[in-house]
């Protein structure tokens, strides 16, 4: 599913299905990846779901600030894209 970061948690705690694992990029237009995050973890029926953030982002107050949120893992794509390709 790819929407809106705001339409899909707002989809997500509506009851829309719950997916086994949401992939979360930190910059997005309109509501950010941390402030998805933050929401997600503080809904009753999302807060156990996890989430990897998976970011373009450099930034280690970009990390930190998604580790804060309550992420559950934290991938650069450059790292992924590269540890990807060993495989």
């Amino acid at each position: 599913m790819t929407l809106a970061s705001s339409e899909t948690f707002y989809m997500l705690r509506d009851g829309h299905g719950v997916p086994a694992l949401i992939l979360l990029e930190l910059k997005m237009p309109g509501m950010g990846g941390i402030e998805v995050l933050r929401e997600i973890r503080a809904d009753d029926h999302l807060r156990d779901l996890p989430v990897a953030v998976v970011t373009s982002s450099a930034l280690e107050s970009d990390r930190t600030s998604a580790s804060a949120a309550g992420a559950s893992d934290y991938f650069r794509i450059l790292w992924l894209w590269t540890n990807l390709a060993k495989r």
